[in-house]
């Protein structure tokens, strides 16, 4: 029989290991049944408000807590933290404003250039008896 709690308890007897990023990680590696995958780098901003709370709560070089999900027991490594002014935010927002609105006035101009060089040929069908639908032979 299968213990569902086990992928918990291994997670969190890493998270009492895991002393800090660069031999944790190393560490998590060489475990069996344990998946470590690249960096994520992630404005505050950008997270789900509970993600946040969590993140925010572990201290550098620690692990989250262990949470179950679709694809197994997951914890993050917190390896890095930075305090980004607000001003960082406000231009991230703004830049992204400004690369939406040019975008839309780019494909606007494509649209308008594609239209006016678009020609729509449109032929009839001749009206004459080889068009016509023809009856079976072998009617009875």
């Amino acid at each position: 029989m299968v213990d569902p709690g086990g992928g918990k308890r291994d997670a969190e007897a890493l998270r009492t290991r895991f002393e800090n990023c660069d031999s944790g990680i190393r560490f998590a590696r060489s475990l069996r049944d344990t998946v470590v995958r690249a960096p994520i780098v992630k404005n505050s901003g950008e997270l789900a408000p509970a993600l946040r709370e969590i993140l925010d709560k572990t201290p550098v070089g620690r692990l989250t807590e262990p949470e179950v999900t679709s694809q197994g027991v997951e914890i993050f490594a917190v390896c890095e933290k930075k305090d980004v002014s607000l001003d960082d935010v406000a231009k991230k927002q703004i830049q992204n404003e400004k690369f939406s609105a040019q975008f839309q006035e780019n494909s606007k101009k494509l649209l308008k250039t594609l239209r006016t060089g678009a020609m729509i040929e449109y032929k009839e069908q001749p009206k004459d008896e080889s068009s016509a639908p023809r009856a079976s032979r072998n009617a009875r």
